[in-house]
């Protein structure tokens, strides 16, 4: 399966920053974790994420759901830089 993502994310920092605890590492770069009832394996190429699972019912809400892509961060970042433009430089910085 492939996912477009529309906004930035690293998806080996986010298995890996110690959040997720059933994350592995694969010698291809690619990540094995498990998700509720299946093991997944993802790897990220730019802005698309390819997945493979050993079970691929509702596969996709379950990524969108676990990984938060659903929600619109570009919009929570303009509203924050809207209220505060110190934090616009930070924002970026997050970006890269």
């Amino acid at each position: 399966m492939k996912i477009e993502l529309t906004e930035f994310i690293n998806i080996k920092e986010i298995l890996t920053s110690g959040a997720c605890f059933r994350a592995f590492i694969e010698e291809d770069g690619s990540i094995t974790n498990i998700l509720s009832d299946r093991v997944i394996n993802i790897k990220q190429h730019e802005n698309e994420l390819l997945i493979t699972s050993s079970n691929y019912d509702n596969l996709k809400e379950i990524i969108y759901e676990y990984f938060d892509l659903n929600r619109d961060y570009n919009s929570i970042n303009e509203e924050i830089i809207k209220n505060n433009k110190e934090l616009k430089s930070m924002i970026d910085k997050c970006k890269t």
